[in-house]
């Protein structure tokens, strides 16, 4: 996919390993990443079916995040926080948006 130019106008890429079998490594960690969306601002009622916009990837991240927790470890944390939006009005979307996010509180037995 690469070689073929999928990737090209992609800043990164989250992806896992599929197997066939269910498999949890039990590590310790204290991540904070940031993540930043940049697009372009519009009337919510112009290009309302558009993702090409800051704010809605993260909306989507974040849910994912919360129903990632679900099959999380019960002493394994994550957070968000979401510390920029740029948003002017409810009716217009956000060109850019920011989130940090933090894992906490993961332990490993040994």
């Amino acid at each position: 996919m690469v070689r073929s130019g999928a990737f090209e106008d992609t800043d990164i890429a989250i992806t896992w390993h599929p197997k066939s079998f269910w498999q949890v490594v039990m590590a310790p960690s204290l991540a904070n990443p940031r993540a930043d969306f940049t697009g372009r601002s519009s009337h919510a009622a112009v290009l309302a079916a558009s993702w090409s916009f800051g704010a809605r990837p993260v909306e989507l991240m974040n849910v994912g995040f919360n129903y990632m927790r679900e099959h999380m470890p019960s002493d394994a944390r994550v957070h968000y926080a979401l510390l920029e939006t740029g948003g002017i009005a409810p009716n217009v979307v956000q060109a850019h948006a920011r989130v940090r996010l933090r894992s906490v509180r993961a332990t490993c037995q040994a």
